[in-house]
């Protein structure tokens, strides 16, 4: 009797197993196919709620939903700054009024695109100058950073509390005794590993003011812990600022776990495109902590600059709440709409079909194509368990490469070190520096800002930087692929399907 009351009872449990099994599936499916992700991002969803059973569905919860879209209160820049920004709207609209060439036409295609997707409004007079190398650029920042009187706002995706970053907070510590207002913002996943307590502590008793931006740790309150904040942002005094690709970390400097060299690019202003940053930052202050950072002392007169050293510059912003993802927009127009030459700088190369035909498209009509990315890490690293999440992408890169190559692209793999920075040269007339990455991540699940630099020298400086920096690669070939396994084909292939979760 006893015989067969078990074998009921096991019965019953593989039926309850079945039907749970089967509505979690249907369901899942369901969920996802309802949520009108890109086909990509749909088909690695569903295989991983599928060949993860359950463990999926947490996943899913945690990094797949669009909770941000659902949840927050947007603020857009010119909707809580217009005032501040009044006067220079009216000189863009002067300036739009006289565009006439054949090279202003070409320029005013991205300077509308980004109007039109993110409102960035065209700054006019703008000092600029380029940082190719992370010691020299920290070492600007550290000067400019106790030259300051008045504030200064950073906003950093990893900030860490190495040799870098105690010497980074030993000014603003001094700054803050003298008066002078601090406020940093850190993305809640990139510091979470990367900051001590006692760091934070020495920030707070200096007087000094941070925000975690998307905390992980108030995932289930807020269901925003799959979005990254991937800016890196200076304003100081509303008159000198920064964008750049550099982390607040020592290895930009001297090189790091998986790689002995960091090649990196940031750029310093002068000028109204600070007033711009620094409604930027202000924005994901008040997007952290609903505080208004709109008093006119954060919008001073800018320094005056010399028609002659003056360059149009317009920020380029974009994140999971964008109305537009316009950053990718930004580079799809200016790919198709080249007309010479382009190069690409990335540290991932992992784009949707969109940039993908588009590559190819302006390759195969006779626009020289120039992609470079980093390579694998060190091999010292293999076995290292971290150095996977930077050999991942490399992989899934390589399933792009052989389209990219018979459309006539060009493709170098930076072996020196680690190749980080974010740039785009085209025409020889119009640049891009900024925190993008070329990844599906990038476009439309990370906050980004990149500045496009409307000037034929900071154009041509990218690209003599691009040639240099050739020396340190190896070219792809066809020849070269023909190599590669069919095991490791493989591998590469699934990590693409997966692409849209590195």
């Amino acid at each position: 009797m006893s015989t067969l009351i078990d074998l009921i009872n096991i019965k019953d449990l593989q039926f309850l197993l079945y039907v749970t099994t089967l509505l979690y599936i249907v369901g899942m499916t369901l969920i996802i196919l309802l949520d009108n992700k890109p086909a990509q991002s749909t088909l690695a969803w569903l295989l991983t709620v599928y060949f993860l059973p359950f463990i999926g569905l947490f996943i899913y919860l945690f990094a797949g939903i669009d909770w941000k879209r659902r949840k927050i209160v947007h603020q857009r820049p010119e909707e809580m700054f217009r005032s501040q920004l009044k006067p220079i709207i009216q000189k863009q609209k002067r300036f739009k009024e006289q565009l006439s060439s054949e090279a202003d036409y070409a320029i005013n295609k991205p300077i509308q695109l980004l109007l039109n997707t993110s409102h960035a409004i065209l700054t006019l007079h703008n000092r600029c100058q380029l940082f190719h190398h992370g010691e020299a650029f920290f070492e600007q920042l550290k000067q400019d950073l106790q030259a300051a009187q008045s504030f200064i706002h950073m906003e950093f995706f990893i900030w860490k509390s190495d040799k870098l970053g105690q010497e980074i907070r030993d000014i603003l510590v001094a700054k803050a005794r003298e008066g002078v207002d601090v406020r940093l913002i850190f993305d809640g996943v990139g510091c979470f590993w990367t900051m001590s307590r006692a760091y934070k502590r020495s920030l707070r008793e200096a007087g000094i003011e941070y925000q975690i931006f998307l905390d992980p740790l108030k995932f289930f309150t807020s269901g925003f812990a799959n979005y990254l904040n991937h800016r890196k942002i200076v304003i100081i005094d509303g008159q000198t600022s920064f964008v750049c690709g550099m982390n607040m970390a020592s290895e930009y400097i001297t090189g790091g776990h998986y790689f002995h060299y960091t090649r990196d690019t940031g750029v310093r202003f002068e000028g109204e495109i600070s007033q711009q940053l620094q409604t930027v930052f202000a924005t994901d202050w008040f997007n952290s902590c609903r505080e208004w950072l709109d008093d006119e002392r954060f919008f001073p007169k800018p320094v005056r600059v010399s028609s002659n050293e003056s360059v149009p510059v317009q920020l380029a912003c974009s994140g999971p709440d964008s109305d537009w993802y316009a950053i990718h927009k930004l580079l799809f127009s200016l790919i198709v709409n080249a007309r010479h030459e382009i190069y690409i700088q990335s540290p991932y190369f992992i784009p949707d079909e969109s940039i993908a035909a588009a590559l190819e498209t302006a390759a195969l009509s006779g626009t020289k194509v120039h992609l470079m990315m980093t390579g694998p890490p060190n091999k010292a690293s293999l076995w290292v368990l971290g150095s996977y999440s930077e050999r991942a992408p490399s992989w899934a890169a390589e399933t792009y490469f052989e389209r990219m190559l018979r459309a006539g692209c060009r493709i170098f793999r930076y072996d020196r070190g680690y190749l980080h920075c974010k740039t785009l040269s085209v025409d020889g007339i119009m640049a891009s520096v900024g925190t993008c990455n070329l990844d599906v991540r990038s476009f439309e699940l990370d906050y980004e800002i990149n500045a496009m630099l409307y000037d034929s020298q900071l154009a041509a400086e990218i690209k003599a930087q691009f040639h240099k920096d050739m020396a340190d690669c190896r070219e792809i070939t066809l020849k070269d692929l023909k190599t590669t396994s069919v095991l490791y084909q493989l591998r590469n292939s699934i990590l693409r399907v997966f692409s849209p979760l590195l």
